[in-house]
């Protein structure tokens, strides 16, 4: 009995001193399990901490995506908007030059006048004498002194169409007599006041005898480079300016009264006014290169009316005539474009041809007196080329 008493003294007694001194193993062992179980729950806490910041940050970026496309969307608008403003304003400009032709005369007059003339090239001393005037004055012929070279180019431009008189300056090399067909100085032409005119070379016959006939070739050029709705009109025509009807037969590219689309396309027609139509052939589609004849033609004259027809050539459905009407005394060859903003939104040639050009009056050629000029919005410009026994050529330039 007191030997159990005394084991359980020393038993008790060595607890109590493992109690003072520890048990350095067993401490590192509950430590390094309460720093696991510390670094777990920390683990944890930062995976909750995580999903929960998650959709907050998706939130803000597809906020920032769409806050993009609102201002994106806003942009492509206000880009609409400007262009449909400029449009209005150009088609309000349209209608006011056509309410007010005067006006719109005066003003054209003095856009052209504020060009700069070309400068005049000096002739060398020993070939000044060999230069010559052919001046078209009222009320008679004249005779002058034309080159007899194979080639010699008489350019003028649609900015040095101001003057009454006509002056051409050819280069003599073997003087030879002609005579010259040519019309009272007062009779050359009527200043043109369609907006969409953008360069024309026509004249006016005030003579007795009307224009019967007038034709011209041309090739079909290649599509614009870029297309926003724009309409190209190439044309011969006969008209009158004082009845506002136009004989045409065109060449279209884009959309008119008349049909079309984002293709070239040949008819014809009678215009009437800005924007009427008397009689129209339908469109026919044609290809990029394709050589055409335009022909205009007189076909009966009773007392102060006239029946003409036009057509192109080898075209059948291209053809009309005309009811009875008063005459057509202003030939003209012209371009005519709208809703043009660049040099793109015309093929990409710099310039098309109207070749061989043929006009009689009592079925006698004539050497017609041109008139260049137009609006030219973008630097369009027309310039005739007339060569000792050929037939005149008018180009119609899409830019300067």
């Amino acid at each position: 009995m007191e030997e159990t008493t005394t084991k359980k003294r020393v038993r008790a007694a060595t607890a109590g001193k493992k109690r003072a001194t520890g048990n350095p193993a067993g401490i590192r062992r509950k430590a390094a399990v309460k720093k696991n179980a510390s670094a777990t729950k920390e683990k944890a806490l930062k995976k909750v901490a995580a999903k929960q910041r998650t959709p907050g940050k998706k939130k803000a970026t597809k906020k920032a995506a769409d806050k993009n496309k609102a201002a994106k969307r806003a942009a492509a608008q206000q880009k609409v908007a400007t262009k449909q403003k400029a449009t209005r304003k150009k088609a309000a400009k349209s209608a006011a030059r056509r309410a007010n032709p005067t006006g719109t005369a005066t003003a054209a007059k003095k856009k052209l006048a504020k060009k700069k003339k070309r400068p005049t090239t000096k002739q060398p001393a020993d070939r000044k004498s060999a230069k010559r005037k052919v001046t078209k004055k009222a009320g008679r012929r004249s005779k002058s002194i034309l080159p007899s070279a194979d080639k010699v180019e008489v350019v003028t431009e649609a900015a040095h169409a101001e003057p009454v008189e006509t002056v051409a300056e050819v280069v003599q090399v073997q003087p030879v007599v002609t005579e010259v067909d040519v019309f009272p100085a007062e009779a050359v032409a009527t200043s043109i006041t369609h907006p969409d005119w953008q360069a024309v070379a026509h004249f006016d016959n005030n003579g007795i005898q009307p224009i019967n006939f007038c034709s011209c070739h041309l090739t079909v050029p290649q599509p614009p480079d870029k297309n926003i709705g724009q309409t190209i009109i190439l044309f011969i025509g006969l008209q009158s300016i004082a009845e506002q009807r136009l004989l045409q037969p065109i060449l279209q590219w884009g959309r008119s009264q008349m049909g079309g689309g984002r293709f070239w396309s040949i008819g014809s027609c009678v215009a009437k006014g800005a924007f009427g139509l008397e009689q129209s052939t339908d469109l026919q589609e044609v290809a990029p290169g394709t050589a055409l004849k335009a022909i205009i033609a007189l076909n009966d004259v009773s007392g102060n009316q006239f029946v003409y027809s036009c057509f192109f050539e080898d075209r059948p459905g291209t053809r009309i005539q005309t009811d009875p009407i008063p005459p057509l005394k202003n030939c003209c060859v012209t371009l005519e474009a709208s809703l043009i903003e660049t040099r793109q939104h015309y093929p990409p040639e710099p310039l098309i041809t109207m070749k061989n050009i043929v006009v009689q009056r009592n079925n006698q050629m004539i050497t017609p007196p041109w008139r260049l000029e137009g609006f030219s919005e973008h630097g369009e410009k027309a310039r005739l080329r007339r060569v000792q026994g050929q037939l005149d050529q008018i180009d119609l330039f899409f830019q300067s």
